[in-house]
C-alpha cells in the first residue's frame, strides 16, 4: 500500500483501517448556484440526502447531514426537483433566489388503509426476482458520468476531534453492458484538508505503526488496491450488489422480510421490504426499495456488524495495539431512473468503531461518499490511456484537470 503525502501519525492507521472498509459538468463555466435547506415539514428535522436535480436532466447533488445543499449550473434552470424516499416531491423555480438560502419543506406521504395495494407474493419471492432482474434493470448504453467523491476519516478522544478529508472529481467511461472493457476514470481534481485538533494518542504503539507501515508499503507494492481510491471500488459494489446476503439465495434463510409501508419515487409507489439478521456477530438490517412494474432496486439502505477478515486482524493489532474484530457499518445507495433504465446517483457509506484500552476510550469513523453529478450519452468516448487514473498510486500527480474546470464550480457535500 501506497501513502500520499507526509502525514501525522494517526492518519496511517486510521486510514488504513477505513481503506480495508471501503475497499469504496465537463468543461463547464459556472454562471449561477442556489443555496438551500430542507426538511421535515412535521418534524422539522432537515433530511440528509434528499436529491436535488435540475427538473428533466441528470444533472443535480444531495443534501449533506444537516439537510443542506448548493447546486450550481451553467445555464439557469427554470425549476428545480427536490425528493426524498417517502416524502412528496417538491418542484420550485430559482428565478429570483437573488442569493438567498431557500428553506425547502417536503411533506411526508400519508396513506390511507384502502390505498395500500395488497400484494399477491411473500416479500421474498420480490427480494428474489429483484436480485433476477438487476442486470436487465441497470442501464446499457455506454455512457460518460461525472461524479464527486469524498473520502473522510474522523478520530475523537476525551471531546477533541481530527478530521481528515480527502475529495476528487472524476470523469468516468462506463462501456456498453455487452462489451467486456473495463470502467476506467480520469481524475479532474483532487484536493485534501485536514483539522488537525491536538488527541492524545498514548493508545496507539506509534513505534510499531511506523514499523508495520514500511513494511506494508514492501509487502503490497504489487497487490491488489485496498486503498479505495477511485471509482473503481464503487462500481464493483454496484456490480456485485446481488450477491450482498439479503440477496444471496443460499442465505436468505438467515433473514426474516416483511412488507414495509410503501415509499414513492418521483410520485410513483414503490414496493418497501424490510430485512434482518440477528445472529450474533452478523447483525444486518436495512430496507430495499422497488419499482412496482418492473422490481428495479430504486434504493436500498442497511447497516451491519462487519468482520475483519481473519488475515487482516494481526496487521490493525499491531497498527492499534489492541485486537478489533468488528465494525459498525451504514451503507446508503440510491438509483436514478433515465429512459426507462437505472444509473447510480448516489452512494454512502459510513463506518464506525469504538477502541477502548483500561479506562480510555476512542471513537473512530470514516465516510465515503459518491456522488453523481452529470451522465452524458452522446458523443461518448473512452478516456485517453495518458489520463487514466490509477487506483493503486498516490492522487497527487493524476490529476488531469479539462480547462476551465475548477472547485468552485462543483457542487461540493459539506459535513
Amino acid at each position: 500500500m501506497r501513502y500520499n503525502r507526509k502525514t501525522s501519525t494517526i492518519r496511517k492507521p486510521i486510514c488504513f483501517l477505513f481503506f480495508i472498509l471501503f475497499s469504496i459538468h465537463l468543461n463547464a463555466q459556472d454562471v449561477g448556484s442556489i443555496k438551500g435547506y430542507v426538511f421535515d415539514e412535521v418534524s422539522n428535522t432537515p433530511l440528509s440526502f434528499a436529491n436535488i436535480n435540475i427538473l428533466n436532466t441528470s444533472l443535480g447533488t444531495v443534501t449533506n447531514n444537516d439537510g443542506e445543499f448548493e447546486l450550481k449550473f451553467d445555464e439557469y434552470p427554470d425549476s428545480v426537483l427536490i425528493s426524498f424516499m417517502g416524502y412528496e416531491d417538491k418542484t420550485i423555480g430559482v428565478e429570483n433566489t437573488d442569493g438567498n438560502t431557500l428553506k425547502i419543506g417536503l411533506t411526508p406521504w400519508t396513506y390511507e388503509l384502502d390505498e395500500i395495494v395488497v400484494l399477491s407474493q411473500n416479500p421474498e419471492y420480490y427480494v428474489r426476482e429483484a436480485a433476477k432482474r438487476y442486470k436487465t434493470n441497470r442501464g446499457k448504453k455506454a455512457h460518460l458520468l461525472q461524479a464527486y467523491y469524498q473520502n473522510k476519516s474522523n478520530v475523537e478522544k476525551d471531546g477533541k476531534k481530527q478530521i481528515e478529508k480527502d475529495e476528487a472529481v472524476f470523469k468516468i467511461h462506463v462501456p456498453e453492458k455487452t462489451n467486456d472493457e473495463k470502467i476506467k476514470s480520469r481524475l479532474l481534481l483532487h484536493r485534501y484538508s485536514e483539522n488537525e485538533i491536538e488527541v492524545d494518542m498514548s493508545m496507539i504503539n506509534k513505534e510499531k505503526v511506523k514499523k508495520k507501515i514500511e513494511n506494508l508499503q514492501q509487502d503490497q507494492e504489487e497487490q491488489e488496491d485496498i486503498t479505495g481510491n477511485g471509482p473503481q471500488n464503487i462500481f464493483k459494489l454496484l456490480e456485485d450488489l446481488t450477491e450482498v446476503d439479503f440477496f444471496d439465495e443460499a442465505k436468505m434463510n438467515q433473514f426474516t422480510y416483511s412488507f414495509e409501508k410503501p415509499s414513492f419515487y418521483r410520485n410513483e409507489e414503490l414496493i418497501v421490504i424490510g430485512f434482518e439478521r440477528t445472529k450474533k456477530k452478523k447483525y444486518m438490517k436495512g430496507k430495499i426499495f422497488l419499482e412496482k412494474d418492473n422490481l428495479a432496486i430504486v434504493s436500498l439502505e442497511y447497516e451491519q456488524t462487519v468482520k475483519i477478515p481473519l488475515i487482516l486482524r494481526p496487521i490493525v493489532k499491531r497498527l492499534i495495539g489492541m485486537n478489533i474484530t468488528t465494525v459498525d457499518q451504514e451503507i446508503k445507495i440510491q438509483n436514478q431512473e433515465i429512459n426507462n433504465e437505472w444509473y447510480p446517483k448516489t452512494i454512502l457509506n459510513k463506518s464506525s468503531l469504538n477502541i477502548k484500552k483500561k479506562t480510555q476510550r476512542m471513537d473512530l469513523s470514516g465516510q465515503n461518499i459518491f456522488n453523481v453529478e452529470k451522465i452524458e450519452f452522446e458523443n461518448v468516448k473512452p478516456i485517453e490511456e495518458e489520463n487514466l487514473f490509477d487506483p493503486k498510486k498516490k492522487y497527487e500527480g493524476q490529476v488531469r484537470k479539462t480547462e476551465g474546470l475548477e472547485w468552485s464550480d462543483i457542487n461540493v457535500i459539506e459535513n
